[in-house]
């Protein structure tokens, strides 16, 4: 189990990288240990892969999401809970990439890929 410096520092870094937008609905959010501001953009830590399901804390595993979107994605998978909120990908290219990383872990893709003849 992760520390809560370990916590913190993995929070920060997705902050950083997600340059402090939700990965799910691109709104601004604030670190739990700065000036408090709108509850619900309060940044958390997303476990892309549930880790009910087998889902690690390590960052491949994680992104960043508002407290409002965390909670409304409930326990559905983020594939879902983006196609419910219409279809929009994350708005940044270490989103995308993590989200890809966990649909090639979740599902085996290899019966949909192609090879020329």
């Amino acid at each position: 189990m992760a520390s809560g410096n370990t916590k913190r520092n993995r929070l920060r870094r997705l902050f950083k990288e997600q340059e402090g937008l939700c990965f799910y609905c691109d709104e601004l959010c604030w670190l739990p240990w700065t000036s408090p501001r709108d509850p619900r953009r309060m940044a958390t830590r997303e476990h892309l892969k549930r880790k009910a399901e087998g889902g690690k804390d390590g960052i491949q595993n994680l992104a960043m999401a508002c407290l409002e979107c965390n909670g409304k994605r409930d326990d559905r998978a983020p594939e879902v809970w983006i196609a419910e909120r219409g279809g929009e990908l994350p708005g940044d290219a270490d989103g995308c990439t993590r989200l890809g990383s966990y649909l090639r872990q979740t599902y085996d893709f290899a019966p949909l890929v192609r090879t020329r003849a």
